[in-house]
């Protein structure tokens, strides 16, 4: 008696799948060639993609959208400056946003100078913003709106402190956190954002930092430090050697720098010696509970830093 191939489906059930599936699988990949990057439906896999050149992987700029929390004195008004270099280069969309206690506020002279001002700022530098106003708490605000954007701006008066109570009570601090998207932290100057200092210890924060550096070095022309600080034993040559093959890889030159001594003054000596304008860095990597009690160099490098910094979270 002859064997039934697998692939038979006598009963009218399965004669009626069989006839379905070719549908199916049409269908499914129409979604697919709808849905998925080219990249990925060819098959290259994560190594591939990152050997490819940059204007390749990246065909669309990288800060389409940024969002730039702003207020009604002329300190907080630096980040937009600030946001307005970026987007003069990316050609991004600023999304200002002006954030008060009530909607009693909202139609205050106070926050309608605020509009005219942000409005007259971008227009004079001819770029493409617009200002929403919303009441609420500031930093929750800036993180329920961040997952819209691709960058978010801010005016760094109000770095984390040094003590427990302080990093508990900081907003900065929570939007770090608790946001997905790169924070750009400005202090009291507007940079030209051309000379980076990327802080790399091979962690995976870092190493998402390393590619956002890639992407800003390649299409800004910018000079890149690459520096990694150590407190006791020498750093893994191993962790200094991905970073030196991604970015040859992508045909970028860099100097590279091993400090000793605690991060944020490795970090911050090297930027201010190798006169860098940018530093940019990878987000908390210790647990919650060991950031608040103990800190961390992102908080000691945001209350020290004389130059803005890019978290890369």
């Amino acid at each position: 008696m002859a064997k039934k191939s697998r692939d038979c489906c006598p009963s009218t059930t399965c004669a009626v799948h069989c006839e379905s599936k070719p549908k199916l699988i049409a269908v499914g990949k129409r979604l697919i060639h709808a849905i998925v990057p080219n990249e990925v439906q060819t098959g290259l896999d994560k190594g591939e993609r990152q050997h490819q050149p940059l204007a390749r992987r990246y065909p669309d700029k990288f800060f389409n959208y940024v969002l730039v929390p702003v207020g009604d004195d002329n300190q907080i008004w630096t980040g937009l400056e600030q946001a307005i270099v970026i987007a003069q280069r990316e050609n991004s969309q600023l999304r200002g946003m002006h954030i008060v206690p009530n909607e009693a506020v909202l139609a205050s002279p106070n926050a309608q100078a605020v509009q005219a001002e942000f409005d007259r700022r971008c227009q004079n530098a001819g770029v493409n913003g617009r200002l929403i106003l919303k009441t609420g708490s500031i930093a929750q605000t800036i993180i329920d709106r961040a997952r819209w954007n691709d960058l978010i701006v801010m005016n760094l008066a109000h770095p984390p402190g040094e003590t427990i109570v302080d990093r508990l009570g900081s907003g900065f601090r929570l939007v770090i956190k608790h946001s997905n998207q790169p924070i750009l932290a400005v202090p009291g100057t507007v940079s030209p954002l051309d000379k980076m200092l990327l802080a790399y210890d091979g962690s995976n924060n870092s190493k998402k930092a390393l590619s956002i550096t890639a992407y800003l070095v390649k299409q800004w022309q910018a000079q890149l430090v690459v520096v990694t600080a150590h407190e006791k034993e020498a750093p893994d040559p191993v962790i200094i050697d991905y970073a030196r093959r991604y970015l040859e890889l992508h045909e970028i030159e860099a100097e590279f720098k091993i400090g000793s001594g605690k991060a944020a003054d490795v970090i911050l000596e090297t930027a201010v010696s190798h006169h860098c304008n940018l530093i940019i860095m990878g987000g908390y990597g210790a647990q919650p509970v060991v950031e608040v009690v103990l800190g961390s160099p992102v908080n000691a490098i945001l209350r020290r830093t004389p130059v803005p910094v890019l978290i890369c979270p």
